[in-house]
């Protein structure tokens, strides 16, 4: 290929990748035509674009916000119309998006994200253009033209700053050179689930919906009400096909009434808080009652049936049974119990404990290291019988 007259422009998403803009001679006729060379290898080897209707008439701008997502502007080599070409795979194919009509020239472009570019441009005949700025917070599905100042008659230049654009120009009368300044706008998110006004018990789906032009680095639920103090990080989201989804166990808390809300952080700092949503948490509570022996049961023996049922807001992982009272001068775990299909059940060896009354109690440990102790029932415990 023909080696470029001049390079006009440049962005480099690495520190091994970039993007040239070039005008190269065409003959025999003579005319410039705008290319596009592109490196992965640090400079060591450059190649030539393969841009849409086989290249452009000029090239203004090339900005990117990761490496393979990258837009220029330009001109139609057919009809030298103003024109966006995106790419979103580093430059192995490039796509011309669709722009707001009469729009009559194009300059420079810079993105602060992923999905947040904008673009200097004009409308109007060649000797009586106003500048605008062209807008996308979408990645390019949709451009939008935004108005200046009335007394900037120019902009020369586009940066970023941060989640902010900023632009350089010229203005009318006694104004002189101006600084411009666009914010992105905030990151958003809506919770999705749980549903307002939803009664939740045991472990639950959070979901939420969250975008940022800057991209979103992450989302979080927050929950406040009830008995809480302040407000307290309950979960952190992972992104998937449906949200930003997250399990919560919703026993963590005590019952009441509480607010969820979604936050989202983007890549550049910024924060979003979704609107309240207000639940209603009601799980059962951790507890256990001593089913076997019945109280005032008189039991003897190696090897006594110990019964017991407990249920809690989460998991319970375990059961043990104690004894007080009688010849026993503090409280003492005489069993620890298996979950069966008839409960919690254990083996006692009654032989061990002199015969006397007695207090026999449950106490139900929970998946969050609580617990909970049943009531107490008296046993006697008697006499071994004698083997004969």
């Amino acid at each position: 290929s023909l080696p470029p007259s001049s390079l006009d422009g440049i962005a480099c998403p690495s520190t091994t990748a970039c993007y040239v803009l070039a005008s190269l001679i065409s003959a025999p006729a003579g005319g410039a035509m705008g290319v596009m060379l592109h490196t992965t290898d640090g400079g060591a080897s450059w190649t030539q674009e393969n841009l849409p209707a086989g290249g452009l008439d000029q090239l203004s701008g090339v900005a990117c916000s990761s490496t393979t997502r990258c837009e220029a502007t330009g001109y139609t080599a057919s009809t030298s119309t103003p024109v966006v070409i995106g790419t979103t795979d580093g430059g192995a194919t490039w796509t011309e998006q669709s722009l707001p009509a009469g729009l009559s020239a194009i300059g420079p472009i810079t993105c602060a994200g992923p999905m947040a570019c904008e673009a200097e441009v004009w409308i109007g005949s060649f000797l009586s253009q106003t500048p605008y700025t062209l807008g996308t917070v979408d990645g390019g599905t949709t451009w939008t033209q935004q108005a200046l100042p009335t007394d900037v008659t120019a902009v020369s230049d586009l940066a970023t700053a941060g989640s902010t654009f900023v632009a350089v120009g010229m203005g009318s009368g006694t104004t002189g050179g101006v600084v411009l300044t666009d914010p992105l706008p905030a990151p958003t998110t809506t919770v999705g689930l749980p549903a307002a006004g939803s009664t939740l018990t045991g472990g639950v789906w959070l979901d939420a919906s969250a975008a940022s032009p800057d991209g979103v680095a992450g989302v979080h639920y927050v929950l406040s009400g009830g008995s809480l103090a302040a407000p307290e990080t309950s979960a952190t989201a992972t992104p998937t096909s449906v949200g930003w989804l997250a399990g919560w166990a919703s026993y963590d808390v005590p019952n009441g009434t509480y607010t969820v809300e979604s936050v989202v952080d983007d890549l550049d700092g910024a924060v979003g808080t979704s609107a309240p949503v207000s639940v209603t948490v009601s799980n059962h509570s951790l507890g256990a009652t001593v089913l076997r022996p019945a109280t005032g049961a008189v039991v003897s023996g190696p090897s006594v049936v110990l019964d017991a049922s407990a249920t809690g807001r989460s998991t319970v992982t375990g059961v043990t049974f104690s004894l007080s009272g009688g010849s026993l001068a503090a409280p003492e775990t005489i069993a620890t119990a298996t979950l069966t299909v008839d409960g919690w059940i254990a083996l006692w060896d009654a032989t061990s404990t002199a015969p006397g009354s007695y207090t026999l109690t449950a106490t139900a440990t929970d998946a969050n290291g609580h617990t909970a102790t049943s009531a107490g029932i008296t046993v006697t415990v008697g006499s071994a019988p004698v083997a004969t």
